[in-house]
């Protein structure tokens, strides 16, 4: 689930080529590079279950209201249950409004 980073060939040459003038061994490279996978991967799965708390609504009110309303790429940046809490949200919002409106007219 790691997303692949597109590198230009010129930067990726010239980085093995320093790590090679420098001693570097291959293993510690491998091993770098898996820590970084795993850290990614881990970032990505706290993202999509990090959701909306009631803490959140009392601490920070404006702050998450303004995201809630106004914040479109929640799902792009990985927040998956973040937009589909959004979602219900907007919906539930625009049926209270909608609802307020005509009671208000009845």
């Amino acid at each position: 689930m790691v997303l692949q980073k597109k590198w230009n060939r010129d930067a990726v040459y010239l980085a093995k080529y320093e790590l090679a003038n420098r001693n570097v061994d291959i293993s510690e490279i491998e091993n770098a590079i898996k820590t970084a996978e795993k850290e990614e991967a881990e970032e990505i799965l706290r993202k999509s279950n990090k959701s909306y708390e009631i803490s959140d609504f009392i601490l920070k009110p404006k702050s998450t209201l303004f995201e809630l309303l106004f914040t479109w790429e929640l799902k792009k940046d990985g927040y998956i249950l973040k937009a589909k809490q959004q979602k219900t949200f907007r919906i539930t919002l625009i049926t209270v409004i909608l609802f307020v409106y005509l009671i208000k007219f009845i």
